[in-house]
C-alpha cells in the first residue's frame, strides 16, 4: 500500500452537549442535544446517503454542525498529525 503524504477527507459533524465545543460553528448556535439525541440524528443522515452519495455535500451543508458545511463538508487536504488524534486514527 502507497504511503499517501496528503488525504482529503469530508465529514457531516453532529455534535452534543458533551462535545469539546458545544457550538454549531457554521450557524454560530449554542448545542442542547444530547450525545443519544446526535446518535439518532447521525443515523437519519447516514440512512439518507445509503444509496446516495451524490447527496453527500447537500446533507452536509443542511445537517453539518462543522465550518466546512459551507463547502459541504469537505475538510479539503491534510497530512498526519493535523486534525484531531480521533480523527487521524480512522483516516
Amino acid at each position: 500500500m502507497q504511503n499517501l503524504k496528503k488525504v482529503q477527507a469530508s465529514h457531516i459533524l453532529q455534535k452534543s452537549t458533551k462535545s469539546r465545543n458545544p457550538v454549531d460553528r457554521y450557524r454560530n448556535v449554542k448545542i442542547t442535544r444530547s450525545e443519544e439525541e446526535a446518535m439518532n440524528n447521525i443515523i437519519h443522515i447516514r440512512n439518507q446517503l445509503e444509496n446516495n452519495l451524490d447527496k453527500f455535500a447537500q446533507l452536509a451543508e443542511q445537517y453539518s454542525e462543522c465550518g466546512s458545511a459551507k463547502d459541504g463538508g469537505d475538510l479539503g487536504q491534510f497530512e498526519r498529525g493535523q486534525m484531531q488524534k480521533a480523527f487521524e486514527d480512522v483516516r
